[in-house]
């Protein structure tokens, strides 16, 4: 279970409520992690019994401002240090906006900002996992599409850079179960979560199996396709917020129960 699913709670009452509904593993947010304290959260984590699937930054780079880059790369490298305590082998980020640059040109810049933090992630034994956003979402990246997201990670072909599979951004899209049988090498975690028809905002996300996603048809096509890593429950949205996230968790262990899928 991912923190997002409960945004407005503080980390301690996630913790406490994901332990109490048999949730096993979590997805902490820096976001919530870093006010609590790291150690502090570190400790809690281990008298609930929760194991870490993920650590996820809102740490990203601005593509357009190379002079911002060295405190963004050093910021990031604590993130991946943060990661390590933690106990997780996964950073999952976004690359940050494009700032008026095509994509040709966000790309390399990225590659150059890549090539400096891969090395420190090596010796952490702390893999990248940079997720697509939303072509709608540019203010978070450039990675308009899972596709796009893979052939960068061909690109880069480091067992250090994987991709965060998000389904939300992914599900319509063309090539999607291709990429799944060819390039699964490179998911490093896949985010589930549901869409409801009609929405025109984002993020508005449902409770799984509430939407029309066919979360079903994608979870198999991964597990066909030999995907050993984490399912990572990400809820988000004015819906989830009307519908309070006790009842949006519920729905979401229901669901999961009968894919045969345990938390």
């Amino acid at each position: 279970m991912n923190q997002m699913t409960s945004l407005r709670w503080p980390f301690e009452r996630d913790v406490a409520y994901y332990a109490e509904r048999g949730i096993r593993d979590i997805t902490p947010q820096k976001t919530k992690l870093e006010p609590y304290g790291v150690d502090r959260g570190i400790r809690l984590l281990n008298d609930h019994g929760l194991r870490v699937a993920a650590y996820q930054t809102n740490s990203n780079f601005s593509l357009n401002r190379q002079e911002l880059w060295p405190a963004q790369i050093e910021r990031f490298k604590g993130d991946l240090e943060t990661a390590a305590k933690l106990g997780t082998d996964l950073l999952v980020f976004q690359s940050g906006p494009p700032e008026g640059l095509s994509y040709e040109d966000a790309e390399p810049r990225f590659v150059a900002i890549l090539e400096k933090l891969l090395p420190t992630a090596k010796p952490l034994g702390v893999r990248l996992a940079v997720e697509h956003n939303s072509a709608m979402r540019v203010d978070l990246g450039y990675l308009g599409s899972l596709h796009n997201a893979l052939d960068l990670a061909d690109k880069m072909n480091s067992p250090y850079l994987t991709v965060c599979l998000e389904i939300n951004n992914a599900w319509a899209e063309r090539h999607l179960y291709a990429n799944i049988r060819d390039r699964t090498r490179w998911i490093g975690i896949v985010q589930i979560d549901d869409f409801k028809a009609g929405t025109t905002i984002t993020p508005s996300r449902v409770p799984l199996g509430d939407g029309i996603i066919p979360i079903k048809r994608i979870v198999d096509a991964l597990l066909a396709a030999s995907y050993p890593g984490y399912f990572d429950v990400e809820l988000i949205g004015p819906h989830i917020e009307e519908m309070g996230y006790e009842e949006a968790i519920r729905r979401c262990l229901v669901y999961l129960e009968g894919l045969g899928l345990s938390m």
